[in-house]
């Protein structure tokens, strides 16, 4: 998205779902949240149960400067790697 499209952004808004697949990856319990006002852009995400464990991070972006500037914090806790593996290996097939 370009950034002069960023600095006009005017939204504050929230999903929630409770299962999603995407290239065989399944997650319950998402949650992302959206803010954006005066050239300032930030969401939080959150996936509850993936792959019996979470994950959460957020990003914030600030594009008011003639350089955009950009934060992201992420946090994965306790998945299990091997049926995630599984189930991405079988989107590659």
């Amino acid at each position: 998205m370009p950034v002069e499209t960023l600095r006009k952004l005017n939204a504050d808004g929230s999903v929630s779902l409770s299962k999603l697949k995407i290239n065989s990856l399944v997650m319950q319990d998402i949650h992302l949240k959206l803010n954006a006002k005066n050239g300032i852009v930030t969401t939080q995400q959150s996936v509850n149960q993936f792959y019996q464990g979470t994950y959460s991070g957020n990003l914030s972006m600030d594009t008011r400067n003639s350089k955009p500037a950009l934060s992201v914090n992420e946090k994965i806790d306790h998945v299990q790697i091997e049926p995630l593996l599984k189930d991405f290996k079988a989107k590659l097939g």
